[in-house]
């Protein structure tokens, strides 16, 4: 990251991500509804360790749209990823009201008018992503799908019927919306920004511990690889961006 603004120089914009959510600086939305949500609530997906991350990618055959909340469009799930930190103070990309936690899940969507995501990466209008921030709770209940993490980078595997419906219909209370930016190079802008902050994803401390017992690419100086963790980036500055606050009701 120290070198993303002259190495990309997209990653140097005035309207990237991650931000911090100021409730201070916010304005309001509105109320709405839950998104609409359509297709299989489980998916047969693609898990990899791409090096940075750990990324479920949806197989051609499967299709999950997202509407609604204010949204002008539908949106296709293409791919989820996480960002977590080594300790449970630290991990997701953005913070609310400074404050961070210690894993944040990201669902990257395209825009249905366009034939797919390559196409509408390209568009002004063509990328959302949605934000779930987790929290570490002692005494929960994991599916054991989550158990399934694939250790090395460039590592793969099917998760058969991954419960998508358990990571994804965690909407109600309060989100945020901007626009802002892809959080790793190219840091391409004009990306719809969903975070919904509450209610927190619970995690176990166990299933923690298998993100942060990840391989990267890196090796230590006893040529072993390191762990995957802290792979965030820091927050960046609004600017004269607008920040919304908004509410849905279940």
């Amino acid at each position: 990251p120290d070198c993303w603004s002259t190495c990309f120089p997209d990653c140097a914009g005035s309207n990237q991500s991650p931000i911090d959510l100021d409730d201070g600086s916010a304005t309001l939305f509105g109320v709405f509804d839950p998104p609409m949500i359509t297709g299989p609530d489980k998916l047969d997906m693609i898990a990899e360790n791409i090096g940075h991350s750990v990324k479920f990618t949806t197989k051609d055959s499967d299709r999950m749209t997202f509407s609604g909340v204010g949204l002008n469009s539908t949106f296709v799930l293409e791919q989820f990823h996480f960002h977590w930190g080594s300790h449970d103070n630290k991990g997701s990309e953005h913070t609310l009201n400074g404050e961070a936690f210690p894993m944040e899940m990201h669902a990257v969507t395209y825009n249905s008018k366009y034939a797919s995501f390559d196409a509408a990466a390209t568009q002004s209008d063509g990328l959302a992503v949605f934000a779930f921030f987790f929290e570490v709770i002692v005494l929960i209940t994991i599916d054991r799908k989550m158990k399934i993490i694939v250790k090395f980078t460039d590592d793969s595997q099917t998760v058969r019927v991954f419960p998508v419906e358990g990571l994804l219909s965690n909407f109600g209370g309060t989100f945020f919306r901007y626009s802002g930016s892809l959080t790793t190079p190219g840091c391409t802008e004009g990306i719809t920004w969903t975070t919904f902050v509450e209610p927190t994803i619970a995690i176990s401390p166990k299933q923690m511990l298998v993100f942060r017992h990840v391989k990267t690419v890196n090796e230590n100086v006893r040529g072993k690889k390191r762990h995957m963790y802290n792979n965030f980036r820091e927050t960046e500055p609004l600017n004269d961006r607008v920040l919304y606050k908004g509410t849905i009701t279940i």
